[in-house]
């Protein structure tokens, strides 16, 4: 037993204490938007089904087109979606530095989409619990052999998050549960720590399938040696520990922190983000008990409950449909029937059920976006003005959420997968100028390109105004306010084209130019003071003086 590992379960448990609201919140979301998610209040057994008390899927499929859209908009697997460059700007226009910085992305992009890193099966799982639960995890790390990058989603459930001074999420605890058959080969023969007596214990007993608790701890590491190299001394330290022994398995370290946790939204204070499923989840639940009734109706409109006589009520009334409920006829009616075997009618009006549960179903697709992110096109039933607005709003409502998404899920990624390749020596030599810089990153998503298209229109609507100014004015003067250059690198940019030229090509293209008409400009004047002197020697009679 170490004292260490004890007061860090200890701070595991108050963790885990804090989260008790947050667990009951994470349940109800997960019923009804994203079941396998279950079991954030209690042990689900694998293989569960967990749908039983579902009648409609639209919440699932809401979540789905929100994650699926987050996936397009964030990190589309067709396009360079990062961009790598050097804070200081006069470092940054160097032909060799961009030459460099280019490769740079090609690699990280390879790496991060190879099929074995698992990146798209990852990040998909954390898109669909962003759009849930409001907060996903994903790890970033190395293969055990350092041949390829490795990601994979962490289940909130069992993940307790802490924060720095600035709100930003620095560390974590995670539980897990291995056999101790699994315990031998990650612990001994992947990290090669020592095994630990619970599971050494179920090994000796022939019991390797028996099932054990870990705990896995990632915290700034306070205290360093400075002349230190190895990985106990990484700003980021990585703590496995036995939680049955109380005892550390294993300790190393990271570089950086190889978790990217972004969340959906935050309040002042709340550490766990809130999503769009919490603000549908009413309606979710109301579209289950709408499924219900309306199936209900259904069973009652196509196979009734009948009504027979009898000379008295035999057993409380069958109400399932095709059921049968016995009745005194006389006492009943007062008087026989002509039909006294009949369906119950009950009244039930489905096509009102079915407009009140598609007008939910709106109500759930609206908390996920729906209407907002289907961008129109163009086309005869919607002016290009139109398309603009329309695009203005899709970027005030969306634009501020993916700006974070940004800032706390796509740039801790590609920080860590560049860390990690640079170390590896994946990018080659490094140009000397850049020896001491910083780097910074850009993300071309479509919603970047959506601003860069209102950019451009803007900027094609000024170019039209003062075309026409000069014309009113008679002064084409007023165009030399227009950078020609910058126009059309802004309108490329919109369209994601990327067709231009570098700046080094222009300026060679333009010299060449500039060289040629002043060449034919040397050869016209030449040509043309050839003529003035013929014209000048002819009109004085030379020619005649000259001796045949």
């Amino acid at each position: 037993m170490s004292d260490r590992a004890t007061r860090m379960l200890e701070r595991l448990e108050r963790l885990k204490s804090d989260r008790q609201n947050w667990d009951s919140h994470f349940e109800s979301l997960a019923r009804v938007f994203l079941p396998r998610r279950l079991g954030f209040t209690s042990v689900r057994p694998e293989g569960e089904r967990r749908t039983e008390e579902l009648y409609d899927g639209t919440p699932q499929q809401a979540a789905r087109g929100l994650a699926g859209a987050l996936d397009g908009l964030l990190k589309p697997k067709t396009e360079a979606w990062v961009r790598t460059r050097v804070v200081d700007d006069a470092l940054d226009n160097e032909e060799e530095v961009k030459d460099w910085l280019a490769f740079v992305d090609d690699r990280m992009l390879k790496a991060i989409y190879n099929p074995r890193a698992r990146f798209q099966q990852a990040s998909g799982e954390v898109d669909h619990d962003l759009a849930v639960l409001g907060t996903g995890a994903l790890f970033i790390g190395e293969a055990q052999n350092l041949d390829r990058l490795t990601f994979a989603s962490q289940s909130l459930a069992g993940l307790y998050l802490m924060v720095d001074a600035d709100g930003m999420v620095n560390a974590l605890y995670r539980t897990r549960r291995f056999t101790a058959r699994q315990a031998q080969e990650f612990f001994v023969d992947r990290l090669g720590g020592t095994l630990g007596k619970t599971a050494g214990k179920a090994i000796e007993d022939k019991m390797p399938d028996k099932k054990l608790d870990y705990v896995h701890a990632v915290l700034p590491r306070r205290e360093r040696e400075g002349t230190r190299k190895d990985n106990r001394n990484l700003p980021f330290a990585s703590i496995w520990i036995d939680v049955d022994d109380k005892t550390i398995l294993h300790e190393s370290g990271f570089h950086e922190f190889p978790f990217a946790v972004p969340r959906w939204d935050t309040l002042s204070g709340e550490l766990y983000g809130r999503s769009p499923a919490m603000i549908a989840l009413p309606d979710a639940n109301t579209l289950q008990a709408q499924g219900e009734t309306i199936l209900m109706a259904g069973e009652y409109a196509t196979l009734p409950p009948i009504f027979a006589p009898s000379d008295s009520i035999v057993g409380p009334s069958k109400l399932r449909p095709g059921r049968y409920t016995f009745y005194d006829l006389d006492a009943a009616v007062g008087q026989r029937l002509a039909q006294p075997i009949f369906p119950m009618q009950t009244g039930a009006s489905i096509p009102i059920g079915r407009e009140m549960q598609n007008d939910t179903r709106d109500q759930v697709w609206a908390a996920f976006f729906r209407n907002v992110l289907n961008l129109p096109n163009a086309g005869p039933q919607m002016t290009a003005t139109e398309i603009i607005q329309r695009k203005e709003e899709f970027v005030r409502t969306i634009g501020p959420v993916f700006g974070r998404l940004e800032s706390d899920y796509l740039a801790p990624i590609v920080e860590r997968v560049f860390g990690i390749m640079l170390r590896a020596g994946s990018f080659g030599e490094m140009p000397e100028m850049l020896a001491g810089a910083d780097m910074r990153f850009e993300f071309r998503s479509p919603i970047e390109r959506v601003r860069k298209q209102i950019e451009a229109a803007a900027a094609l609507k000024s170019v039209e105004e003062i075309g026409l100014v000069a014309q009113a004015t008679g002064d084409p003067g007023v165009l030399d306010f227009v950078d020609r250059d910058k126009v059309a690198k802004l309108i490329d940019e919109a369209n994601g084209a990327n067709i231009l030229r570098s700046d080094r090509e222009v300026a060679e293209m333009r010299q060449q130019r500039a060289q040629a008409e002043q060449a034919a400009a040397q050869a016209a004047d030449a040509e043309k003071a050839l003529t003035v002197g013929a014209d000048v020697i002819e009109k004085a009679g030379l020619l005649d003086q000259v001796p045949g």
